[in-house]
């Protein structure tokens, strides 16, 4: 997670059939725009990983979580509304616009 990547996000609330946008976001460095937006989910994940914190970029090597938990309550973001939330997230080089990923996801934000 270098300069040379970065990312496209689109977050939908689906309520009825309906599509109403949530967030829409292009950053050209996608280790800078995780810690923008995961905030701290994404610390509490990378210090399981060993990544150093707010750290960019972060080093090449090969990182693993296990069970984690990602706590949407802890993000930097205002609170999602419950119900279906669609994303797509695509993952791309700065350089020459190639597509390196696509993730595609459904979640169910349900009260605890």
């Amino acid at each position: 997670m270098d300069s040379t990547i970065g990312v496209t996000m689109q977050f939908d609330y689906v309520l009825v059939g309906r599509s109403m946008p949530i967030l829409r976001a292009k950053e050209n460095y996608l280790c800078d725009s995780a810690n923008k937006y995961l905030g701290e989910p994404w610390y509490d994940a990378c210090r399981q990983a060993n990544i150093p914190v707010k750290k960019c970029p972060i080093p090449k090597g090969f990182y693993q979580l296990k069970n984690f938990k990602f706590d949407s309550e802890k993000m930097g973001v205002k609170s999602l509304p419950f119900g279906m939330i669609t994303s797509k997230s695509v993952i791309f080089n700065n350089r020459n616009q190639d597509i390196l990923a696509c993730i595609i996801a459904e979640v169910d934000n349900i009260e605890k």
